[in-house]
């Protein structure tokens, strides 16, 4: 039997927590499959870890402190996964407002039999709501190599397609890959892991696809990336800048030197003029 470790990461959104344990549980099945849930708690103080304690008693909870973040978090529940006694088959990065499709492990089976490839990375794309049927998170093809700039594929509802960065809002990754390249990098936090990871995977060679069909739905909430002049003092952007929920300018600039130096200059500008002047944001981007 194929088995799959399922890795969350949460902190105080105990509702989409449980929403999105119980689409995961309501998944067809194929009888060759059966997955183990992690959970990273990272310091939730909304009840999260004792509702899916009481909901979802086979989650493994992780409790943490609160300092992780998801990148952080993520490689957690990923290693506890590894250390316990249960050699597992793939492991499944799943984000926690990510409502997934019940045929979610249907598609996977079927694209993996059609790949036929032990060392693979499968990335899910999302829908934006049930209604606005916009692609949301999945998987990206870079337009030039050394280049960071990328165009978001849609799945062909036929097979799978080969991307360059991948969004770990839905990950398949085969444990011969883990073995090669390992987990997320500890260079990161909270964003860029998952892009980093891809990227890096496709340097050795292995593939990294999206799935044939569209796996769940998450909406993309992160809004603009700046602050208003109106709505913010210069030392609130400048705070926002560096901060690691907001334009995380060292990992930004970390991503950068590590996958496309040629444009380090130009992205620390932009992201200067961001905070100092963001009118020109306010009337470039309306």
């Amino acid at each position: 039997m194929k088995k799959i470790a399922v890795l969350l990461t949460c902190h105080n959104r105990k509702a989409k927590t449980l929403s999105c344990l119980r689409a995961l549980h309501a998944c067809s099945l194929p009888e060759d499959l059966n997955f183990d849930v992690y959970l990273v708690d990272d310091g939730s103080t909304d009840g999260t870890k004792e509702a899916v304690a009481e909901h979802f008693p086979a989650v493994h909870i992780i409790v943490a402190d609160g300092s992780l973040f998801w990148a952080a978090g993520s490689n957690t529940a990923w290693k506890a996964a590894i250390a316990s006694d249960t050699a597992y088959d793939y492991y499944l990065l799943l984000n926690d407002d990510t409502l997934i499709f019940p045929e979610l492990f249907d598609v996977f089976e079927h694209d993996l039999a059609m790949l036929n490839n032990a060392e693979i990375i499968l990335v899910g794309s999302t829908y934006s709501s049930a209604e606005d049927r916009s692609i949301s998170y999945g998987g990206r093809k870079l337009l030039k190599p050394g280049a960071p700039k990328a165009t978001l594929l849609t799945p062909n509802g036929v097979s799978p397609q080969a991307i360059d960065l991948g969004n770990a809002n839905i990950m398949l990754v085969s444990h011969p890959v883990v073995e090669k390249i390992g987990v997320l990098t500890d260079a990161y936090k909270h964003g860029f892991a998952d892009f980093e990871y891809t990227l890096t995977a496709r340097k050795h060679n292995i593939p990294v696809m999206i799935t044939s069909m569209v796996l769940g739905i998450c909406e993309n909430d992160h809004g603009k990336k700046w602050l208003s002049k109106g709505e913010s003092t210069l030392k609130e952007r400048i705070a926002f800048m560096y901060s690691v929920k907001g334009l995380s300018y060292d990992n930004y600039m970390k991503y950068y030197q590590r996958h496309f130096p040629k444009h380090v200059f130009r992205e620390k500008v932009k992201m200067w003029l961001k905070t100092l002047f963001p009118w020109i944001w306010d009337l470039l981007k309306r």
